[in-house]
């Protein structure tokens, strides 16, 4: 057997770490990025920390915002008296592991290539609430510029992680995965991929047309499918209460100027230790300039990345508002189509760093408190040539529902005649999807009430 030796030339991308610790801090909550800081501030020496914060400068300006009133304990929490420190020392931490966490730590040392690991570990914040990924691997490719190729193997890896059914784009699929764990069964299968609906629905004649199977046979593969979790990441909970939901910054229109508080200040004031700035300038010792030189360095990059975090937020808010005056200058709540990508081109910064920066972030304002990603919305162009939020045609559709007759609920498909008539043209497998979203309840479980 000949032996050869073959070069080749092949073009990979890597993230080195400190470019993904930059990833991970834009996405952190300020209680994460709290907990951050204490472990690095205990792996670092190099690295201080004032708890205190600006407090005196937030409250003074939390004095100017008059419809802040309604919100007491908040803006006690920003000042220096004894309740307001007691407020917030009874601040609920991270109660439930993340999800994230969970997934991530299933991940053996050296069992992917480190591309795959890379966009694993990248992809793995896309998911949402309730395990689901919500769009192709193709479009996460785009966004992180990856291979496709490397993009489809980490989507495809999540797949196999615990619990089953992660990463799943629907429910079918989420329970067509926990199926592929129990062992073989085709007729299971095929019911959660073509016949759920009609499962839910005690169709069963029409799945037994459809795959030529008995009625015995499609009764016990549905009890099958009946002890699948419909909701397996349930466990750990949405981020809303993992995390205790407090205003990253505030957005005040009074005086007919759109004003944004930055609430970051409040947090921990990380910054260097002048100790070991001052022995690395005086010692003489190699081991010891060589050690502090990198704690240095590592300690410059954290806060470089906080101080990116913040300024990248703020920038993020003030062009939501400008975006959303709508929203916040009157009393509608429409809002107005919105992507990432508007917001990058404002911002300057790529559409994935906006998707990083709205994970878990919250704006109060007059209104209330809303996630950042609440003011995003997707748009459907109605047959004026008018762009129309998706967030308006669920209220839309939300409206119906609540002045329908309860004795005789509207289909999805008299809901979707409807809104033709209003010009706005969705398919009626559109509304069904936006009428789940909303959290209503089928047609025939509404009659039945």
């Amino acid at each position: 057997m000949d032996i050869k030796i073959n070069q080749s030339q092949k073009l990979m991308q890597h993230i080195s770490p400190e470019y993904l610790q930059t990833l991970n801090i834009l996405q952190m909550s300020s209680i994460e990025l709290t907990e951050y800081i204490n472990s690095a501030i205990i792996e670092n020496p190099v690295l201080d920390m004032d708890s205190s914060g600006s407090l005196s400068v937030t409250s003074d300006l939390l004095a100017s915002v008059s419809w802040l009133s309604k919100y007491p304990m908040l803006r006690s929490s920003f000042s220096d008296d004894t309740d307001g420190k007691k407020y917030m020392e009874s601040l609920p931490s991270k109660s439930h592991e993340t999800l994230q966490t969970y997934l991530l730590e299933q991940i053996r040392p050296g069992a992917l290539p480190s591309e795959i690991e890379e966009a694993v570990r990248i992809i793995v914040y896309e998911l949402n609430n309730n395990g689901y990924l919500e769009e192709a691997p193709e479009e996460y490719a785009a966004r992180y510029n990856l291979p496709v190729k490397t993009a489809v193997t980490a989507v495809s890896f999540i797949k196999t992680l615990e619990p089953a059914g992660v990463g799943a784009r629907s429910l079918s699929e989420q329970l067509s995965l926990q199926l592929g764990r129990l062992g073989s069964y085709p007729l299971a299968q095929l019911i959660v991929q073509d016949f759920l609906s009609d499962m839910a629905s005690g169709n069963f004649s029409k799945i037994s047309k459809n795959t030529g199977a008995s009625r015995e046979d499609i009764l016990e593969a549905c009890a099958v499918i009946r002890s699948l979790d419909p909701r397996p990441c349930a466990a750990f909970g949405r981020y809303e209460s993992a995390i205790h939901m407090t205003p990253d910054v505030i957005i005040d229109t009074e005086g007919g100027s759109i004003r944004v508080i930055d609430l970051a200040n409040t947090g921990p004031a990380v910054h260097l230790n002048t100790f070991y700035c001052q022995m690395l300038e005086t010692s003489n010792d190699p081991e010891l300039m060589g050690y502090l030189s990198k704690k240095i360095s590592a300690a410059k990059k954290l806060i470089y990345d906080i101080e990116n975090r913040q300024s990248s937020m703020i920038s993020c808010a003030k062009s939501i508002a400008e975006r959303q005056k709508k929203f916040f200058f009157t009393d509608s709540n429409d809002l107005a189509p919105l992507k990432y990508s508007d917001i990058a081109a404002d911002t300057g910064v790529y559409e994935s760093t906006i998707s990083r920066i709205v994970r878990r972030k919250y704006i109060l304002c007059s209104k209330g408190l809303f996630s950042f990603k609440h003011f995003f919305s997707k748009s459907i162009t109605n047959t004026s040539g008018e762009d129309i939020s998706v967030q308006r045609i669920k209220a839309s559709i939300a409206r119906l529902i609540k002045s329908e007759n309860p004795n005789a609920p509207l289909s999805d498909q008299a809901i979707a005649d409807t809104l033709k008539e209003q010009n706005i043209i969705v398919a009626r497998r559109t509304v069904a999807k936006y009428r789940e979203e909303l959290g209503i309840p089928s047609t025939k479980i509404r009659r039945s009430r």
